[in-house]
């Protein structure tokens, strides 16, 4: 299979970014921390491998959302681009909405599903 390239950035464009290669997996989180985060009922994301993932323009914030955890973001407009954890150094979760086209990667799976709002699945 051929390695595909995927481009993706802010609502403001200030920040943009391309991955190289196939995703490991795409999933929703419904944790809290996500939540609250991106200011959503859940974040869709795109997992993939570090070395797979470069930022092109610009330089996105890093807040350090809890122990070993980094969220990055675009300082003008607020996207939330990406997660990282120091548990996991060899890859990068990336939020699907900031594709440019975020039909492409359809989440398989949701985690943390004790924490999903309970309006969520009935709209």
């Amino acid at each position: 299979m051929k390695d595909t390239e995927v481009h993706g950035g802010c609502f403001c464009g200030a920040i943009r970014y391309a991955i190289t290669g196939n995703p490991e997996q795409s999933l929703v989180c419904h944790c809290p921390d996500c939540r609250r985060a991106v200011g959503s009922q859940s974040v869709a994301w795109l997992v993939v491998q570090t070395n797979k993932f470069e930022v092109l323009v610009g330089e996105p914030k890093i807040f350090n959302s809890s122990a070993g955890v980094r969220r990055t973001f675009c300082e003008t407009c607020g996207t939330t681009l990406t997660w990282t954890s120091e548990a996991h150094l060899d890859r990068i979760d990336v939020t699907i909405g900031s594709l440019d086209n975020p039909n492409q990667f359809v989440p398989t799976r949701a985690v943390y599903r004790r924490h999903k709002v309970l309006w969520a699945s009935e709209i």
